[in-house]
């Protein structure tokens, strides 16, 4: 599992905006291609300026590389329409390997547990990143709160 993390920041008055064209999808279609499993969307105050990271997850850096159409698959996509609402972000961005999971898989089995027994076959995109870790764990019967 990768995970591409990115870094962009506007000034105050456009982070609204530039927030609502990030939402519900990150970059435009980015949802249907091969190997895509979710987004994060980070947002932070830094004072004149506010932080935005997205953290894009990927099967693997070969689906990832597919995805981008060329080698130079760290370059950033910025469509141009949001370019205007950004002071200055990262010109690339940066690929890290997931090694662990913590915290997340209980819930995951929760909410798989229910799309089990729903009839769903595949689980929602925001908890599919994880499936790797569930699995290869087998999802008990009862579950504590």
């Amino acid at each position: 599992m990768i995970a591409r993390v990115w870094h962009g920041y506007t000034k105050q008055e456009h982070a609204d905006s530039y927030e609502a064209m990030l939402k519900p999808e990150l970059l435009p279609g980015i949802s249907k291609a091969k190997g895509y499993k979710g987004s994060y969307l980070l947002r932070r105050n830094a004072g004149a300026e506010v932080e935005f990271i997205t953290i894009l997850l990927w099967n693997s850096i070969a689906e990832l590389r597919a995805a981008a159409g060329h080698d130079d698959y760290e370059t950033a996509i910025i469509p141009e329409e949001r370019r205007k609402y950004l002071a200055h972000f990262d010109a690339k961005a940066t690929h890290y390997e997931i090694e662990a999971v913590q915290g997340i898989p209980i819930l995951i089995r929760v909410i798989l547990s229910g799309v089990r027994a729903s009839g769903d076959s595949d689980p929602p995109q925001h908890i599919a990143c994880c499936l790797p870790y569930y699995r290869q764990r087998p999802l008990k019967s009862t579950v504590r709160a």
